[in-house]
């Protein structure tokens, strides 16, 4: 008996590629088994050698404990990456259970040829095969239901994260709006004061006419940020979708702004593929790109800003980057308005509480802005950004623009 089972353990590992590749065929054809469609034969298989090589072992001998356990952590790992390739704990059994019926076949044939279907031999192997296929399903699933289990905790804890962010992004949002309002009331103010001085006389290049200037300039910049805002929250914004050229768009716009950056010594640049056609919103990307681009001239005061995109098969990329004094990391999501927490950084550069400050009041309509324009045009946008080293941001678009259907 025990020559007849070494020679069946031996042909075992001989057909062991035709036993996976018929597995991996009947997986296929299985209309409850969708995950193994996409899976390429070496993901499909996995670590599933090694656990064949146990069950070869468990034919020879009865399952010792030493074999148990190394069975037990071969299987488990079967059930992880099936959890890590998408199948649900359905699928996971089907599979196990059509791995069964493959080698319970080639078992029998195994027998079948050799005119021993009926004897102990045959007996005995299917008997060794039922308790090792009952050890590796049950040990696979309760792999898979341990994952599964963290899973769900892990997302509990995420809706619980992103609850409290929403409450400080409502009230840090609120808080922005007033600092916004007491801007203005201090442009205003200067602007009433200005004015009084004018009362004595009217020369151009009195002083007060150059601060009426620029706080003018300021007031009326700050009331089109809070007016685009407000109309973005209340959805009063439409999307105008058709083909473009982002890279000629992004050039000119670099262009119109290096009278800017010459004023300052700032190098400006931009970096990219000649054409780069693209279904979206002309105005909305302009928007989104321009606020970003003013945002890095206005902050960095050496160094460089740069523009950079490059095109991916079914999406783009954008990146603005600048040497400024950076901006905090922002928390719970990519554009949040708590500004926290920093990454600190020894030197020089390192901006002192007037330069934070400065970042925070400026840029926080601005971004606000910026990521509701990339909500609507599909984007992902994420920051890097180091105190006293720079920032970059990096906006993720989709060559063609998909509306979402209404429902």
């Amino acid at each position: 008996m025990i020559a007849r089972i070494v020679e069946l353990a031996d042909h075992l590992r001989v057909t062991h590629d035709a036993i996976v590749d018929e597995w991996r065929r009947r997986c296929r054809e299985d209309e409850k088994i969708l995950a193994a469609n996409k899976l390429t034969r070496h993901e499909f298989e996995n670590n599933i050698t090694a656990a064949l090589q146990e069950l070869r072992v468990s034919l020879l001998r009865s399952t010792e404990a030493k074999t148990r356990d190394q069975l037990l952590e071969d299987v488990g790992e079967h059930g992880h990456h099936r959890w890590k390739q998408g199948f649900d704990l359905r699928e996971l059994i089907r599979d196990w259970g059509v791995l069964n019926c493959v080698l319970v076949a080639r078992i029998s044939e195994f027998f079948r040829v050799r005119g021993e279907s009926e004897t102990q031999h045959a007996r005995e192997a299917q008997d060794r095969l039922a308790r090792f296929m009952l050890e590796a399903t049950s040990s696979s699933v309760r792999r898979y239901d341990e994952l599964r289990r963290a899973e769900a905790a892990s997302m509990a804890k995420d809706v619980s994260f992103a609850r409290d962010q929403l409450e400080r992004v409502t009230t840090a949002r609120g808080q922005l709006l007033r600092e916004a309002a007491h801007d203005l009331r201090g442009g205003l103010s200067a602007i009433s004061m200005a004015s009084n001085v004018l009362e004595l006389g009217d020369k151009a290049d009195d002083p007060a006419v150059q601060v009426i200037r620029r706080n003018v300039v300021a007031v009326n910049e700050l009331l089109s940020s809070l007016l685009d805002l407000a109309r973005l929250e209340a959805g009063a914004e439409a999307l105008h979708i058709a083909e473009l050229d982002a890279a000629t768009l992004l050039r000119e716009l670099v262009e119109e702004h290096a009278l800017t950056a010459e004023r300052k010594g700032l190098a400006l640049e931009v970096e990219g593929p000649e054409r780069l056609v693209v279904r979206s919103d002309r105005a909305k990307l302009r928007r989104v790109a321009q606020n970003l681009l003013i945002n890095a001239l206005n902050y960095t005061k050496r160094g460089a800003v740069k523009l950079s995109f490059r095109r991916e098969p079914e999406r783009w990329i954008l990146y603005v980057s600048d040497t400024g004094p950076g901006i905090q990391e922002l928390i719970g999501t990519p554009l949040a308005a708590a500004f926290d927490e920093t990454e600190g950084v020894e030197g020089d550069d390192q901006p002192g509480p007037e330069d934070r400050l400065h970042v925070y009041a400026g840029e926080g309509i601005g971004l606000s802005i910026v990521k509701k324009l990339c909500a609507m045009l599909d984007a992902g946008i994420t920051l890097d950004s180091v105190i006293g080293r720079g920032t970059t941001f990096t906006l993720t678009f989709p060559i063609e623009y998909v509306p979402v259907p209404e429902v």
